[in-house]
């Protein structure tokens, strides 16, 4: 690896940050994962037929494709607010 830059490093216990972007992580395999979907630029892309927007994963896609088919299984018990994912209701 002579002459390749370092793209990543353990900046305190536990935080691993990346150089070009300067987000850090808690662990090695989310900054893998980050480098690997946010600066591999030869990366396999799936796209979505609706809209054309793409996404380095499947899963990524699958995620998306529930805002065409308004698929929103996660209600709050409160307000009967519904939402696709599980994050955006424990935010909400």
């Amino acid at each position: 690896m002579a002459g390749m830059e370092v793209e990543f490093d353990e900046t305190v216990a536990n935080q691993f940050s990346c150089k070009r972007c300067d987000r850090t992580f808690r662990s090695k395999r989310d900054q893998t994962l980050h480098r690997q979907e946010v600066h591999n630029h030869n990366k396999t892309t799936y796209e979505c037929k609706l809209c054309a927007k793409s996404f380095c994963n499947s899963g990524n896609l699958d995620r998306h494709m529930k805002v065409h088919n308004d698929v929103r299984p996660f209600v709050c018990d409160i307000c009967s607010k519904a939402f696709a994912q599980a994050v955006n209701l424990q935010h909400h």
